[in-house]
């Protein structure tokens, strides 16, 4: 009866330190690096978020901060902590803005997003590839003008390719000095679109037969202002 007795016992200590050990194995296994996307409600608005991190030769995460809604793209992630208790925080100082986190699984990172003092429920999940097959052939710079309130204002659109992704900038010098990032660019055959979400302006337009030139609308707030564009310079 005893040696009955002891069996069992030994067999459910085995059970449960293979499960133990199963169990540090999947945790050991949540890996940080990697593209992570999510998003928070902000009165109603979808505000996406996305996370690149890397590691390096010596085993130190790194990487940086996106979010089309706020205008924010690559903003360094100034660090990356994982900590005993298994949370897992990223601090970005440049957005006063930080994620806290534990691995849900190996597919999920559940926590917090915290900005301008406010703290919003978020899930992380491995972000989609972007563009599929984005087109070299429109990568250049682009210069031209933008017909709006009556007069027309010099305008240029820059396109590269980061990460298998469109990269691209708009500008309009009368308006402002600075670029302005763009965001979810398509190009299809002869057409083309991007968005600026944070500006709520988007464009949509054709690309010439010969390749060298695009004619459009970006529309804001319901106004659609002509643009017209010419390749000046192949990347």
């Amino acid at each position: 009866m005893i040696n009955i007795f002891r069996s069992a016992l030994r067999g459910k200590f085995i059970l449960l330190y293979s499960s133990l050990l199963l169990l540090g194995a999947s945790l050991s296994a949540a890996e940080p690096a990697g593209r992570w996307a999510g998003h928070i409600n902000l009165r109603g608005l979808e505000i996406r978020l996305f996370f690149n991190v890397e590691k390096d030769a010596s085993g130190k995460y790194y990487g940086s901060f996106s979010s089309p809604e706020q205008g924010v793209r690559d903003m360094p992630i100034s660090s990356i902590n994982e900590y005993p208790n298994g949370i897992l925080k990223f601090i970005i100082q440049d957005s006063s803005a930080e994620f806290s986190g534990k691995f849900e699984g190996n597919q999920a990172l559940k926590g917090t997003f915290s900005q301008g003092g406010t703290d919003f429920p978020v899930e992380l999940k491995p972000a989609p590839a972007g563009s599929k097959n984005p087109d070299k052939s429109i990568c250049g710079i682009w210069k031209g003008n933008m017909h709006a309130s009556g007069k027309f204002l010099d305008a240029e659109l820059e396109i590269s390719i980061k990460d298998d992704q469109y990269f691209a900038n708009f500008s309009v010098p009368q308006t402002s000095p600075n670029s302005m990032p763009i965001f979810d660019m398509e190009k299809s055959e002869e057409k083309i679109s991007f968005a600026m979400p944070y500006m709520k302006a988007s464009f949509t337009g054709k690309i010439s037969s010969d390749g060298n030139s695009i004619e459009g609308f970006l529309e804001q707030f319901g106004i659609k202002n002509q643009i017209k564009l010419k390749r000046q310079q192949a990347k």
